[in-house]
């Protein structure tokens, strides 16, 4: 009779996923790290519990304040969206908020991620906005703990929580009591709906039958003025179908996914886009140094399989050295980070973008951010200066 081995793996748990990710993490608390975080010879993640030296801000009458909480039904939508590097900022402005109204400064930030499966790509969005909501809060990531629960979570099913500290001065704290009729009140504009309210606000878009998709566009202002605009649809194949007429009065809608799909899209167009003006930039140029008439070399190869839109649009105002700005190059530099921020959270090297980015990067550097983003002509021949 053979005997049947029992596993964390069979059990639905890969301990070696979450183990190769502590790296990863550490990678993250490093970048958030503030006075007090650093303990000699000691580290944070990985240990059992975290340190903070409170010594380092010389308070005279120091105060503690802590604070816990969620994203709740928030997470719904990160689901819906596929989008998860930014639930994590919500979950940090959550406790830090609750500390700032006492008076107290954060001081440090511990993430509970329970989850289904811990699928990698997924895992690092929502560390890496947890990240990031330490970064902007100067809060200092300590630590954490993911607890990956098949038989309690679906596949795609999570929740979040999250446990900060603060500190103040005892005189310094804010209470309820020192507020009185006469003070000013100060409203400070919200970036959008946050965390709180969102089973009100899921109840409302499903009431009023309100659906959404993504559908950002490509084909500029001529594509704009002849409704020949390529329009990269993200979200349900029903709704989609329900306005598909009204896309194609702009242009040529194509659903490619689910929603976000549309976004991904929109950026790999981008990546051609940006690859296209450089190779367009480097065969003018050598036309222009050999002698060869580069307008037409552009009527050459009308037709054939290096022909494109790119050429006969952004070749021509190359020739014509006119840099005036349909795309910025200082937006086209905003699309390839984002494009480097999608492809590392799915661990995917695209060496040839890297190298359009820090092309415009050093365009806008230079302070032509403003060029149209055929200036990436106007950046090879400063190379060709050295």
């Amino acid at each position: 009779m053979s005997k049947k081995k029992f596993t964390y793996k069979t059990s639905g748990v890969d301990i070696n996923t979450t183990s190769r990710l502590v790296k990863y993490i550490s990678n993250l608390s490093n970048k958030t790290k503030i006075k007090g975080s650093t303990i000699k010879s000691f580290k944070n993640i990985g240990g059992f519990g975290s340190l903070f030296d409170l010594s380092q801000y010389k308070i005279k009458n120091p105060v503690l304040v802590s604070a816990t909480d969620g994203v709740g039904t928030k997470l719904e939508l990160a689901n819906i969206t596929k989008k998860y590097d930014t639930i994590g900022i919500d979950l940090v402005a959550m406790c830090v908020n609750d500390l700032i109204v006492q008076g107290a400064k954060p001081l440090f930030f511990l993430d509970y991620i329970a989850i289904g499966k811990v699928v990698p790509t997924k895992y690092k969005s929502i560390l890496k906005g947890i990240a990031k909501g330490c970064e902007i809060s100067k809060c200092y990531l300590a630590g954490g703990e993911t607890a990956e629960m098949p038989g309690i979570y679906s596949k795609d099913g999570f929740d979040l929580a999250g446990f900060s500290v603060g500190v103040t001065d005892k005189k310094r704290i804010l209470k309820s009591q020192q507020i009185k009729k006469g003070d000013t009140i100060l409203a400070i504009p919200s970036s959008g709906v946050h965390s709180n309210g969102f089973s009100l606000v899921r109840k409302i878009l499903k009431e009023k039958k309100i659906n959404f998709l993504d559908a950002p566009i490509s084909g500029g202002p001529e594509g704009a003025k002849s409704a020949s605009l390529a329009i990269m649809v993200g979200g349900d194949n029903e709704i989609f179908d329900r306005v598909k007429d009204i896309l194609k009065t702009m242009g040529n809608p194509t659903l490619v996914g689910p929603a976000g799909s549309g976004q991904v899209a929109k950026l790999c167009n981008q990546i051609i886009v940006g690859v296209t003006i450089g190779a367009v930039a480097e065969a003018i140029i050598l036309c222009e140094k050999v002698g060869a008439n580069p307008e037409n070399f552009i009527k050459a190869v009308a037709g054939g399989f290096a022909d494109s839109k790119i050429l006969q649009n952004h070749g021509s105002r190359m020739i014509e050295k006119d840099f005036a700005p349909r795309g910025k190059s200082i937006t086209h530099l905003k699309d390839m980070n984002n494009i480097l921020k999608c492809a590392e959270d799915v661990s995917v090297n695209l060496p040839i973008s890297k190298l359009i980015q820090s092309m415009y990067q050093s365009i806008v550097d230079r302070g032509l951010g403003n060029d149209d983003h055929s200036a990436l002509y106007k950046e090879i021949l400063e190379k060709n200066k050295k």
